[in-house]
């Protein structure tokens, strides 16, 4: 069995285990965070003239967070009050995967 499944790669790694035939996850009220491709902003760094010989036109790729609140997540609660995963999305995974 798998304990404490309470993100999308904690979900993902349990379904992928033919060992584990039962899944414990915890679920509260919460924020749902989702990151996806259109996400990404590109950010480019500002060089001032002393320190431009070793940064000069880099770029990083930043992750842009969306958090909605309310929500019935799959998390610890009181020690984490975010997630990646709903409820409704662990249920709808674990329903497709034993389908």
């Amino acid at each position: 069995w798998r304990h404490g499944v309470n993100s999308q790669r904690k979900l993902h790694r349990a379904l992928a285990d033919p060992q584990v035939h039962m899944i414990e996850a915890d679920v509260c009220l919460g924020h749902l965070v989702t990151q996806g491709p259109g996400d990404v902003i590109r950010q480019l760094s500002t060089v001032s003239a002393a320190s431009s010989s070793s940064s000069a036109g880099s770029a990083s790729a930043v992750a842009k967070r969306r958090s909605r609140s309310n929500r019935l997540i799959m998390a610890h609660y009181p020690t984490t009050v975010s997630s990646d995963l709903s409820l409704e999305d662990f249920l709808l995974t674990v329903m497709k995967h034993n389908a």
